[in-house]
């Protein structure tokens, strides 16, 4: 049924060598033939990964003067509070000076009307 001899001649070493030789060959010959789509598939992941990290670096930079821009925008407004708090402050004790000199001035007024009153010649029984 079967001839023994074209079996030993499919399944032989040599066979096997031969048809291990053409795998490869197909395999390498495959691999050649992609190579260019796959190298294109490389070069664009590679390009890719450094888009985003421009991206990423664009935005870190954007955030950056941002928040500097920011950050002096706040340092001219506490400087514009800071001296305003310092007019403030000095009308303030200008204001308390005059109070004083106020109540000073009242409590002198007030020190002579009694003394006149003291002076003053009883009219009346």
């Amino acid at each position: 049924m079967f001839d023994t001899d074209a079996l030993r001649q499919i399944f032989s070493i040599q066979s096997a060598a031969w048809t291990f030789t053409a795998l490869v060959f197909l395999f390498v010959w495959r691999m050649w033939n992609g190579a260019p789509a796959m190298f294109a598939q490389w070069i664009a992941y590679r390009a890719a990964r450094a888009a985003e990290k421009a991206a990423h670096w664009n935005r870190l930079q954007t955030e950056i003067t941002r928040l500097s821009d920011a950050e002096r925008q706040c340092r001219q407004d506490f400087d514009k509070l800071h001296s305003d708090f310092i007019e403030i402050k000095a009308q303030l004790s200008e204001l308390r000076g005059y109070q004083a000199g106020y109540g000073r001035a009242h409590q002198e007024a007030a020190a002579i009307i009694a003394i006149e009153r003291q002076e003053k010649p009883k009219d009346k029984p």
